[in-house]
């Protein structure tokens, strides 16, 4: 799905949704978790995934030439947060 949205980037890209940039955000840095250490393997915190998901489902652009994009990201996110949690 990757090679398929890097296809159709449109030639002059619109500018981005500051809510759904930050949302995009916080979803990494939940992601990223703890930082790991010799005593004590990374972990995510399940619940705070779960809820910068949910924001960034929220903050989604409903529409826009960026939204076909921002909707397959979102897909994506979903997918790593169920993996997860």
């Amino acid at each position: 799905s990757c090679t398929t949205l890097e296809a159709h980037l449109p030639v002059h890209p619109a500018g981005a949704d500051r809510e759904f940039v930050l949302a995009v955000d916080e979803y990494v840095e939940a992601l990223c978790g703890d930082p790991p250490t010799a005593a004590s393997p990374w972990t995510v915190d399940s619940a705070e995934l779960t809820a910068a998901d949910q924001r960034l489902r929220d903050a989604l652009p409903r529409h826009g030439s960026e939204d076909g994009s921002a909707r397959v990201l979102v897909s994506e996110v979903a997918t790593i947060t169920r993996s997860l949690s």
